[in-house]
């Protein structure tokens, strides 16, 4: 269904992918708008029990375009920088695939738990009582992974 890599010399190691999809800061959710045009918007996330979540208000143009639409793309740049004598640069960055389904109400607790400990975990325990005070008010995107893809190029010794 998804296309192999090209380039396999630049595939990224099973081990490597989970790496980043863990400590990645942030990543660029792809959704099809209302008018047909891609649409990116880059998102803090989660990455937990093989699926990504993603925290965010419940209405905006991403959720109606989840609601009609459920495919998305998910992309992460670990690392990057130009070798500018090389006429070059280096990289490594992680393609997801995959469903997306919201999650609301009390569902959403154990996501926004995650998030804490993800960005915030020298204040977990305020945090926690923030996120289960939240809940209410926030809405999860889950993300189902059908396809990931991690990418390496010209990394420096």
């Amino acid at each position: 269904m998804f296309k192999e890599m090209r380039r396999k010399e630049k595939l990224m190691t099973d081990q490597r992918v989970k790496e980043i999809l863990k400590e990645g800061e942030y990543g660029v959710l792809s959704v099809l708008n209302d008018l047909g045009y891609p649409y990116g918007v880059p998102v803090n996330y989660v990455y937990k029990d093989e699926k990504l979540f993603i925290h965010c208000a419940k209405a905006g143009a991403k959720l109606e375009a989840i609601l009609k639409e459920p495919k998305v793309s998910f992309n992460i740049v670990m690392t990057h920088g130009v070798i500018a004598e090389r006429f070059t640069s280096y990289y490594e960055s992680v393609t997801v695939f995959g469903k997306a389904e919201l999650m609301e109400g009390e569902s959403a607790i154990a996501p926004l738990k995650a998030f804490i400990d993800k960005y915030s975990p020298e204040y977990k325990e305020g945090g926690y009582k923030y996120a289960e005070g939240s809940f209410a008010k926030t809405m999860i995107i889950e993300i189902v992974l059908e396809s990931v893809t991690g990418k390496s190029s010209n990394m420096k010794a």
